[in-house]
């Protein structure tokens, strides 16, 4: 790969010198995860995964849930144990630079990414250890193998782990160390648009946890080649990049580790994937460049498309199939006939759904001849930027026409002692926002109140939780009845104080 050493990324963090024994708090014997299966050479253990943080009030018992510390094989502990940074020149230094490097190019690909949709997304970090290492999913050992805990939002790596990438499982090369740690931050990536939370949500059941498992690792698998695209079309793969990354993939598939580990292949201890299905998922991932490929929840097995209902969250790019995807500005632009067809296509499409009786307050009109009234009117202003007022004074009189017969309709002229007023927003929301503000306003200047604070159900919209935060509100968030959504008035009644 090209890439030039020297820079160390600001979201690793390097806990090397940390790492040795646990001191004599921890427990005295390692614990085996339930059904891992094909996770590692051998049984993969660790010190302490605290398993009951994962499930919202969770039974007590071991779950068989994917193990977020289990994406790679584990690794044998080797050296004194110490784990410290030897003194003086880091030998470690140009492998730490490459980490560094590939995990700021990749989390700026996703950044991108996740801003086209517009969508946030918040950087993970990376923690370099050796031996042993306490995570927010608990205390783990060099034995786990790489691994990414979702409720720190941190990847975990010995370094160690590709000198047995190397030698071990005959998988060398920069790009397959690069695959690995970019599977790692397609595990963040699920993290960040929820479909992590909803596989968790639906292991519940022991039958379905380790297909499950498989499904959203094959999708990491994917993910990285989605990324790997991004660096060929960059210049970044010289020739033979994609191979060691493929190689690699190959190198971890559960069969394959089973069979050198046990001498027998066991498919529904399963948890990662056959080494055929991780290759085919970060081909496909490469091969289309695209995060709407990489659906591995769809179909009877992992290698079949179709759509899973997480899939409106990272189908960044609706329509790809049809029309492809503008990732840039072109050379030459395209002409109005094959623009205005293609938009055509989507309104047709897309207008034909209210008909079904299947949406809310999304279509505002079902009377055609009317829509024809509309596209004019508009039109007409599409042009302007009618915040400036000076030269749009068409926009005020619009304003205040529609406030004059709101106020109107709720007979403000009958209010005593007031001003009647209103505000004209863009939408929902930002009605929201005006409306907690005004709140906020009437309650320091009647009550006198200065630390004021919401009380909504947690299902409620979302807007109240961006207009607290944006005027300095506090939120109070009452539970809801997961099975009926309903919500306990005692609840609510609760968090009411003098500054609600």
């Amino acid at each position: 790969m090209r890439w030039r050493p020297g820079r160390r990324s600001a979201d690793v963090e390097d806990r090397r010198s940390a790492g040795g024994g646990v001191g004599g708090g921890g427990l005295p014997f390692p614990i085996p995860l339930g059904r891992v299966g094909g996770g590692g050479i051998g049984t993969i253990v660790v010190l302490v995964i605290v398993y009951l943080l994962f499930v919202k009030g969770g039974d007590g018992g071991g779950f068989n849930v994917p193990d977020p510390t289990a994406a790679f094989p584990q690794v044998p502990q080797s050296g004194t144990g110490n784990g410290s940074v030897p003194k003086g020149p880091d030998p470690d230094s140009e492998e730490v630079d490459f980490v560094s490097f590939v995990l700021d190019d990749a989390q700026a690909f996703w950044r991108q990414q996740f801003q086209a949709a517009g969508k946030p997304y918040q950087r993970a970090k990376l923690v370099l250890f050796r031996n042993r290492v306490s995570s927010g999913c608990g205390l783990a050992s060099s034995a786990t193998g790489p691994f990414y805990c979702p409720l720190d939002q941190k990847v975990y790596i010995d370094l160690g782990f590709f000198d047995e990438l190397t030698r071990r499982f005959q998988a060398p090369g920069d790009f397959a160390q690069a695959y690995v740690l970019a599977h790692e931050i397609g595990h963040h990536v699920q993290q960040e648009l929820g479909i992590e939370q909803d596989v968790r949500s639906r292991s519940q059941d022991p039958g379905d946890a380790n297909e499950l498992s498989v499904r959203l690792e094959l999708q990491a698998d994917c993910l990285a080649g989605v990324w790997a695209r991004s660096t060929y079309d960059r210049g970044i793969l010289e020739n033979g990049d994609l191979q060691e990354g493929l190689g690699a993939a190959a190198a971890v598939g559960d069969d394959r580790i089973q069979s050198q580990a046990q001498g027998r292949i066991d498919p529904e201890n399963f948890t990662h994937g056959t080494s055929e299905q991780r290759a085919h998922w970060l081909q496909t991932g490469f091969d289309s460049g695209k995060l709407d490929s990489c659906d591995t929840f769809s179909g009877e097995s992992s290698q079949q498309g179709g759509r899973h209902p997480m899939s409106d969250l990272f189908d960044f790019y609706p329509y790809a199939e049809r029309f492809g995807v503008n990732r840039e500005l072109p050379y030459a632009g395209r002409s109005r006939e094959e623009i205005l067809t293609e938009l055509r296509t989507m309104a047709s499409e897309e207008d034909a759904v209210w008909e079904d009786g299947k949406c809310s307050g999304t279509m505002y009109c079902g009377d055609r001849d009317h829509y024809g009234f509309l596209k004019e009117a508009f039109g007409l202003f599409a042009h302007q930027n009618a915040l400036q007022r000076d030269m749009c004074p068409s926009a005020t009189r619009f304003e205040g026409e529609i406030i004059a017969m709101a106020l109107d309709l709720m007979h403000a002229g009958a209010a005593e002692g007031a001003e009647p007023a209103g505000m004209v927003t863009s939408g929902g929301s930002a009605s929201i926002a005006q409306a907690v503000l005004a709140y906020r306003e009437q309650g320091r200047e009647a009550r006198a109140i200065d630390r004021p604070n919401l009380v909504k159900p947690e299902t409620g919209h979302p807007a109240f939780d961006k207009a607290c935060h944006l005027f300095g509100i506090e939120m109070r968030r009452a539970e809801v009845d997961p099975e009926t959504t309903l919500v306990r008035p005692e609840t609510v009644a609760e968090l009411i104080d003098d500054g609600t």
